[in-house]
């Protein structure tokens, strides 16, 4: 016999294993595989989601597609009695300050305009940081100096790190 076990991401450590004991209860229509996960199967209509989205990638599409005015737009030609589906009306608990920053995050990464691009950040080095050290490159600076540089900007204009490690060669 194997160990019943339920694999989950967990805050602690997400490849931590949580056992089930032996003699725990779950629905008979839930099955496991020799490994004790429970099979995909047991919970989910997987004939149902097929036959709804065709394909993995109109599935990923659906799932991501942003829900804009278009996306309205198209719901409202389906000539359905229902109310379009928008962010507001799947989260009505949510203030429209919220669902605004909901909207403006579908599309990726808000615009940030507080936020320095590559060639901003690397002309204040260039133009700013390394003539304070009477260096005329980046280069010129030793790694423990650049180093420090970086975390000063880090904590100074809360940057990405991998932004500051392109701009300041670390």
């Amino acid at each position: 016999m194997f160990t019943k076990e339920l694999h989950m991401n967990t805050s602690y450590s997400p490849n931590k294993k949580l056992k089930l004991p032996r003699k725990s209860k779950y629905p008979d229509e839930y099955r496991m595989d020799e490994n004790g996960i429970f099979l995909r199967s047991s919970f989910m209509e997987i004939g149902l989601a097929e036959s709804y989205f065709i394909s993995p990638r109109n599935f990923l599409y659906m799932m991501n597609r942003p829900s804009d005015e278009r996306w309205k737009n198209e719901q409202m030609a389906d000539n359905t009695s229902a109310e379009p589906i928008t962010l507001a009306l799947a989260e009505p608990t949510f203030l429209d300050r919220e669902i605004a920053e909901l909207a403006d995050n579908e599309t990726g990464r808000r615009f940030d305009p507080s936020k320095m691009d590559d060639l901003a950040l690397c002309h204040l080095i260039d133009h700013e940081i390394v003539p304070s050290f009477k260096a005329s490159s980046i280069y010129e600076l030793p790694r423990t100096v650049r180093t420090d540089i970086a975390n000063s900007l880090y904590s100074r204009y809360h940057l990405p790190r991998k932004q500051i490690a392109r701009c300041m060669v670390v």
